[in-house]
């Protein structure tokens, strides 16, 4: 009888090594940047939230008008379909898992 020899060998190079370190290391600067931009667009958020009314939960016009002032021109607006964008498909989602 014959056996398969077609074992997948799972050794790791020093070459993949080092490309799996820089994927985390881009990785975590990605997420750092995203969490200083989330910093940012709260705290613009809760300035206007304090303007328009003291202690009430942020809402999204107070959201959006942090976005615009923090990005530049059309930056802003892509970033705002982006995130409606995404939220209208996760309450979607969340609404069909709930029926289905």
């Amino acid at each position: 009888m014959e056996q398969n020899s077609t074992v997948a060998m799972d050794v790791d190079t020093g070459a993949d090594k080092e490309k799996k370190i820089k994927l985390k290391m881009n990785r975590s600067k990605k997420e750092k940047a995203m969490f200083n931009f989330n910093v940012y667009i709260y705290k613009e958020a809760s300035k206007f939230n304090k303007i328009r009314m003291k202690n009430s939960p942020l809402v999204e016009p107070d959201i959006s008008n942090a976005v615009i002032e923090l990005f530049p021109g059309k930056m802003a607006y892509q970033a705002l379909y982006s995130a409606f964008n995404s939220l209208i498909k996760s309450s979607v989602e969340e609404i069909c898992d709930e029926n289905g």
